[in-house]
């Protein structure tokens, strides 16, 4: 019964076919049409369908015929052998496509025509068209498409993201027979890719403009990647390092990820530039033996040039036949050939009409062909060391430099005969031996200063001289001459007193060196331990000159630490030392009252200016202005009297540009120092040359403290208080007396205005520029210029 049923149908589906056919598919005038399984059968059992449409060269633009069924029974669709230009404007009426053949035809791409609209495409057929470019989004949406044919198009550009991982089910993509120049890294992010066909392309390199790296591939199978007959001239390793390689050998590790590259068929230039791949790749294979004829084709690279090795397999050569002649620094009129296998560089100059030896030479070692020129001398070269081989001969060589044989310490073979040497050097022995040295045909001078080459060249048994005369005696043969019979010294040998003045020379060079690279540990030595002062003195040290007081000592700080080093360290030191060092501090010896033109006065009658500096000292105007004070009186060419005390590193960086620039200048001294104390009394005054032991700082040297009467006050010194006010600063002093409770005292009135106009007088060439920012230097002019009564400064801290 189920047969007879078949057979019904099959004659109904024959008999109505002319019929159903027309009434099936609507097929564009001038076209034909065909439907397989036919339209009646399929009309019958509703099976689905696949068109195959041909229209010739007359219709360049039809659209899908119409089927008068439902738009998922078209499962396959052709259009080819036709004039088609453009996509089918009702394509994507029928999504159900798993099968797109639109070959042989005259399409070419524009950023509209993609095939998203198709989900279920699974194979894209689409050669032998006019396709200039694959734009990016191309494929987007095609998750399920297995097979990309694209060859034999004009096809010079692919977006570098027209590839994608989304394309998870991509095995085959065929490119070939298109205008590409480059190999982008597409086949790289398909992770089921099993063949990615670029053969006959225009490829000559590897790019990466999308960026991707070994690290960024998804799992995948093993690849072939066809670039046969491609324009491929060299590989190197820096071919490879774009995609994120480090090596060949990492390269051939992952083929099971990331598949094999055939480059046959390509014009490869077999010399120094391929080395390097060649040689890895040669290395592999032997390590790991091929096993597949996959395998065996992969390594089937064959050269093109030089003509000498075309059609020979690279991985047959020797390493040595990868030679290059286009060498970098090759001199004019030389020929020369770099094998990057024994890294040498043979140059051949012979007969170059060279007069000197080349200032540069190309890279690696050097077998030099120098013969037959008229060089005049060997001298140094920067590229001697790396010489092996050397051939001057029938030169004018008439002198050699000893630090040149000195500089050929990897020579092999020296050939220096016919040429004009009277002698050689001495370290010639050191260098080279007798068997690997040419030295006939030169005039020989037979003195006491060769009678060394003669002994060296007859124990060696060396018989390139053995006819050789010597050219200031007749008949006299090289190699018979001694010292003996010449009636040489060898004691009193030149070369052994040059030596020994060479040595003294040496060792008072180094002497004088080290004293000006230590000259500063140098005089605080002498001064330390050999009580000797003869640096560094100034003016005021003469006995001619009379000051009041040694040091004037300047200090500002809030903090407890800053006071007690300076009460118990440094005042002390200073006041019980054995020159009895006489320490005027502001605040302890100031009076009850002390104006700006007492302190200058001050300092003036000061030999030494000693400034501690704080990480606060910048923060009150009066220490600035003692320092500015200090620092014009300087200027004046009295002597370099200041020293400062660094006690907190970062206290410069307190300072504006102006004061930085000007006590970077002077003395610096660090307590952290382990030569502080010395450095510090080295600075001082030096009144006499006491005891040796007055020098240092240890218990010997300081004086015993002064007695003190029951009752008397404990002294306290007082330190700079707290930055003060300028707008309610109306009289140009500041300091204060010293008592129990550190108070603030009234102060006396100073007629600031005619001392200054004394001071402008004695230095015209000053003006009283303060060292802070420009609207410091406007308020301390104000300060100078007007005077305050009546005011009182803040309160200070104290020591």
């Amino acid at each position: 019964m189920g047969t007879s049923r078949v057979v019904i149908l099959i004659l109904t589906g024959w008999l109505s076919y002319p019929l159903c056919q027309s009434q099936l598919v609507r097929c564009p005038d001038g076209c034909l049409c065909t439907t397989v399984p036919n339209s009646a059968t399929a009309l019958v059992t509703n099976s689905f369908l696949r068109l195959q449409v041909s229209c010739g060269t007359n219709n360049p633009n039809p659209s899908i015929p119409t089927l008068n069924v439902k738009t998922d029974y078209l499962r396959e669709f052709e259009f080819t052998g036709s004039d088609l230009q453009k996509m089918p404007p009702n394509l994507c009426t029928y999504n159900y496509i798993q099968y797109l053949d639109l070959s042989n035809n005259n399409m070419s791409y524009s950023s509209t025509e993609v095939f998203g609209c198709l989900p279920y495409l699974v194979r894209l057929q689409m050669s032998h068209n006019a396709f200039t470019e694959l734009h990016g989004g191309i494929f987007d949406g095609l998750a399920v498409m297995t097979t990309v044919d694209f060859s034999s198009n004009q096809i010079e550009y692919i977006h570098p993201f027209a590839f994608h991982v989304g394309l998870s089910q991509l095995e085959t993509v065929d490119l070939s027979n298109n205008r590409l120049t480059s190999f982008e890294p597409w086949p790289f992010l398909l992770p089921n890719l099993i063949v990615f066909d670029l053969t006959r392309n225009e490829i000559d390199h590897f790019s990466n403009n999308m960026s991707w790296t070994v690290q960024q591939s998804p799992s995948s199978i093993a690849a072939y990647i066809g670039l046969q007959s491609n324009q491929f001239s060299t590989l190197s390793l820096s071919d490879f390092a774009i995609f994120g390689f480090s090596s060949i050998a990492e390269l051939w590790y992952m083929r099971p990820v990331f598949g094999y590259f055939d480059l046959r068929n390509n014009p490869f230039v077999c010399d120094c530039h391929i080395y390097q791949f060649v040689y890895y790749m040669s290395h592999i294979s032997k390590t790991y033996p091929l096993k597949t004829s996959f395998d065996y084709q992969y390594y089937d690279v064959t050269c093109k040039s030089p003509p000498r090795l075309q059609g020979s397999v690279m991985l047959d050569l020797n390493y040595t036949e990868f030679i290059c002649t286009d060498v970098t620094l090759c001199p004019p009129g030389c020929q020369c050939t770099f094998t990057p296998h024994t890294d040498v560089s043979d140059v051949d100059c012979r007969s170059a009409r060279l007069k000197e030896m080349p200032r540069d030479l190309p890279q690696g070692k050097l077998i030099l062909h120098f013969q037959d020129n008229d060089i005049l001398g060997l001298s140094h070269r920067n590229y001697l060391s790396r010489i092996t081989h050397l051939s001057l001969s029938n030169n004018k060589l008439g002198h050699i430099e000893e630090a040149a044989i000195r500089d050929l310490a990897n020579i092999k073979a020296l050939h220096l005969n016919n040429n004009n040497l009277t002698t050689v050097p001495r370290v010639l022995k050191d260098v080279i031996g007798p068997s690997d040295l040419s030295l006939g045909g030169n005039a020989i001078v037979c003195d006491c200063t060769t009678t060394w080459l003669a002994d060296w060249l007859r124990d060696s048994s060396f018989a390139g001289m053995d006819k050789e005369l010597c050219s200031n005696s007749s008949g006299v043969f090289f190699l018979d001459i001694s010292d003996q019979s010449l009636g040489c010294n060898p004691e009193s040998s030149p070369l052994t007193l040059y030596i020994t003045i060479a040595v003294m020379c040496a060792a008072i060079l180094l002497f004088v060196i080290l004293l000006i690279v230590l000259r500063k540990y140098v005089k605080l030595f002498c001064f330390r331990y050999l009580s000797l002062h003869p640096f560094d003195r100034m003016e005021d040290e003469r006995p001619s000159e009379s000051r009041e007081k040694d040091i004037y000592l300047s200090v500002y700080s809030q903090r407890d630490d800053v006071r007690q080093w300076v009460k118990g360290e440094l005042t002390k030191r200073l006041e019980t030392h054995a020159l009895d060092f006489k320490v005027f501090l502001p605040n302890r010896d100031g009076g009850k009252a002390t104006s700006r033109e007492v302190i200058a006065d001050r300092l003036r009658d000061s030999k030494r200016h000693l400034f501690v500096f704080t990480s606060d000292f910048a923060q009150a105007d009066w220490p600035m202005f003692e320092l500015r004070e200090a620092c014009l009186q300087e200027e004046v060419g009295e002597g370099k009297r200041m020293v400062i005390i660094l006690y907190d590193e970062d206290a410069l960086d307190h300072l504006d540009d102006d004061t930085k620039k000007l006590v970077n200048h002077q003395v610096i001294l660090r307590p952290s120092n382990r030569w502080f104390w010395v450095e510090l009394f080295y600075w001082m005054p030096v009144k006499h040359l006491g005891p040796l032991c007055c020098r240092c700082s240890c218990r010997c040297c300081r004086k015993p403290p002064p007695q003190t009467t029951v009752g008397q006050s404990k002294l306290k010194l007082s330190l700079h208080g707290p930055d003060i006010d300028r707008s309610s600063m109306a009289t140009p002093v500041h300091r204060f007396n010293v008592d129990e409770d550190l108070a603030w005292q009234d102060h006396e009135e100073s007629d600031f205005s005619a001392n200054r106009d004394i001071r402008r007088a004695k230095y015209p060439r000053l003006s009283p520029l303060p060292l802070t920012s420009s609207a410091s230097q406007e308020a301390i002019r104000s300060d100078l210029d007007v005077i305050h009564e009546g005011s009182v400064p803040p309160s200070s801290g104290n020591l």
